[in-house]
C-alpha cells in the first residue's frame, strides 16, 4: 500500500530528522517504500538494529501514521532498553521514550500500563 510518489512526501518528515545521516534516512525510506508495507521481514530487520534513532523513527511512524500500535510498542520497548543502558533512566532522551510508550499503550487501550510509563516520563522531565 506504499510506493506512490505522494508517499515519499507524506513520510519524508519522519525521515528528515537532524539525528540521522541523510544517507541512512533515504535508505530507510526507500526500504519502507520497496516493501510496500509493514511486514515480518521489516520487523525482524528493525529488531536486530542497534540504532535507537532508527528504531524510534519507525516506532513513531508506525504509531502516528500507520496505526500499527503493536509494532510501535515492540520497537519503543527495544529503544527503551537501549537508552536505559546508554543514558540511564533519568536522562531526557529516555524520558521521551517513556512518554512515547505511555501514549502508545493509551492508544492501544491500556490506560493502566500507559499511566506507569507516562509517570516515569513526567518524573524525568520534572527532575
Amino acid at each position: 500500500y506504499f510506493g506512490l510518489s505522494s508517499h515519499k512526501v507524506y513520510f519524508r518528515p519522519y525521515f528528515a530528522g537532524h539525528f540521522r545521516e541523510h544517507v541512512d534516512t533515504l535508505r530507510d525510506l526507500d526500504m519502507l517504500l520497496q516493501l510496500g508495507g509493514v511486514d515480518n521481514q521489516l520487523m525482524e530487520f528493525l529488531l536486530e538494529s542497534t540504532d535507537p534513532s532508527q528504531l524510534k523513527l519507525f516506532a513513531r511512524l508506525f504509531y502516528e501514521k500507520l496505526e500499527e500500535t503493536d509494532k510501535a510498542l515492540e520497537l519503543f520497548k527495544r529503544v527503551l532498553t537501549m537508552e536505559e543502558s546508554s543514558y540511564g533512566k533519568g536522562h531526557v532522551v529516555t524520558g521521551t521514550t517513556y512518554q512515547n510508550l505511555g501514549l502508545t499503550l493509551l492508544k492501544k487501550g491500556d490506560p493502566d500500563g500507559a499511566l506507569l510509563y507516562l509517570r516515569e516520563g513526567l518524573a524525568v522531565t520534572e527532575a
